[in-house]
């Protein structure tokens, strides 16, 4: 009973979130809800973050269903799942030009929205929009290297380093995932025991605080391009691989059975 209201409740978000797009495209020719113009079939083209992707499939053939019964057409939601700078890019390029967006945080609505003015005029493309989830960033260990050594954080991981222990850390590319950001960013934070809002451009160039970064970060063995990609990889490859890794809370829910 707690999945199926878990999928019925996702249902309702991603319908609320979809069904404004597509309504303009079902009855934006006719004036209203006659049968003169409407399509029989309609392709959905939703760019998304890996992280999402489960949910997605998950209640992906709800929707289609659920909008057919609603409004008499075929609608063929259509993924295209990758990390959120990738998003930025690919759209940037031309290379997809999605109907529906969702980037992994609100951060890169405002940076698209910056470079896309560069390109065009400085013609703005964002609207309303509005987060329909939140998932912290954790850090993330095998619970018998977590529990040998006690690792609460970051800075038990750069003690770790100090101290000669070997292990393997990694998060996804920051220069792709959103999550790869926020890892860095919370690697920052820690060194510089202060919290995101706290952290200034000194703090990232304080020596100290860059000691501990480059110490985290020498033992970094993949990044990943996404972040549901990189917690897929992890729980794949096993602790013969990597040791600690930084990702979404809701991807670690994901993989925690099959870990």
């Amino acid at each position: 009973m707690m999945r199926r209201g878990y999928l019925m409740l996702l249902t309702g978000l991603i319908a609320g979130l979809l069904a404004a797009g597509l309504l303009s495209r079902v009855y934006g020719s006719t004036g209203g809800a006659g049968s003169i113009g409407r399509p029989e079939r309609l392709d959905l083209v939703f760019l998304l973050t890996s992280e999402k992707e489960g949910w997605i499939n998950a209640v992906k053939p709800l929707f289609e269903d659920y909008f057919y019964r609603k409004y008499g057409v075929r609608l063929n939601l259509v993924l295209h799942v990758t990390g959120s700078h990738d998003t930025v890019n690919l759209m940037l390029g031309g290379c997809i030009k999605p109907d529906v967006w969702s980037p992994a945080s609100s951060i890169w609505i405002p940076y698209f929205d910056k470079k896309w003015r560069e390109l065009h005029g400085n013609t703005s493309i964002v609207g309303d929009w509005y987060p329909l989830a939140l998932s912290p960033v954790v850090l993330v260990g095998w619970s018998d290297i977590i529990e040998k050594y006690n690792v609460r954080g970051f800075s038990d991981l750069y003690t770790l380093a100090r101290s000669g222990v070997d292990f393997r850390y990694g998060h996804p590319d920051p220069l792709l995932s959103n999550g790869g950001v926020m890892a860095l960013i919370m690697e920052f934070c820690e060194a510089a025991n202060k919290t995101p809002d706290q952290l200034t451009i000194n703090d990232v160039r304080n020596p100290r605080v860059l000691e501990v970064v480059k110490a985290l970060e020498s033992k970094a063995v993949y990044y990943g391009k996404s972040t549901g990609f990189f917690g897929a990889w992890a729980v794949d490859a096993g602790p013969q691989a990597i040791t600690f890794f930084a990702v979404y809370e809701n991807v670690v829910l994901s993989y925690a059975a099959k870990a």
